[in-house]
């Protein structure tokens, strides 16, 4: 999805797709569409040992010579899966520009409704007044931020001027500091940790 026209925030290295056999101007990713068709398989090898393994009394049982297809087939799926995956993210064409103004404001109303809650708002009340909010900012065919103070005090009269310092995309990614969360720091932290598992 990414890397269609409708997007176009990825190109994947040709080498990774192939051309579409009605549209000359289509490239099908199509070492990323086999890596996902290649779960059914795992899980199905998965499925089969639980169903090997099912129900079967203490010690070793020649039903247990049944799990080495499935285990090796798996290991060596995966194996292939990673090695492709490396190779599509590594050679891969990123468009943070593209990314950029594909954001809409509409993605910071949490951010708004979290505005409300420091300013005394119960969350299930701040909700229902974000969502009426974007619904009239849709209506009006203008971003949030665009819209003027009194357009926002129609809905709450908590709303003040301040309300325009939380249109900051990077703000809001960063306030999610907690572990997990999307903030910079926080995605460093789980990359980190990543690495030194397959250490």
């Amino acid at each position: 999805i990414w890397s269609s026209a409708e997007f176009g925030f990825v190109r994947m290295a040709e080498g990774l797709t192939t051309s579409s056999s009605l549209m000359p101007q289509k490239h099908n990713p199509d070492a990323i569409e086999l890596i996902r068709g290649k779960t059914g398989r795992v899980y199905g090898n998965l499925f089969n040992l639980m169903t090997v393994m099912k129900g079967l009394p203490g010690g070793y049982n020649k039903d247990m010579q049944e799990d080495k297809t499935p285990m090796f087939d798996s290991i060596d799926t995966v194996q292939e899966c990673l090695e492709v995956l490396a190779l599509a993210v590594k050679t891969m064409n990123i468009f943070p520009a593209r990314m950029k103004d594909a954001i809409n404001s509409h993605i910071l109303a949490t951010d708004i409704a979290d505005y409300l809650v420091k300013k005394g708002v119960p969350f299930r009340q701040s909700h229902h007044i974000t969502s009426k909010l974007v619904r009239y900012a849709i209506a009006k065919q203008q971003p949030v931020e665009s819209l003027e103070i009194n357009d926002f005090r129609r809905f709450s009269p908590v709303f003040d001027k301040d309300i325009n310092k939380i249109f900051n995309m990077k703000k809001s990614v960063d306030s999610r500091n907690t572990f997990g969360g999307t903030a910079t720091s926080m995605v460093k932290k789980q990359i980190k940790i990543a690495q030194e598992m397959m250490r």
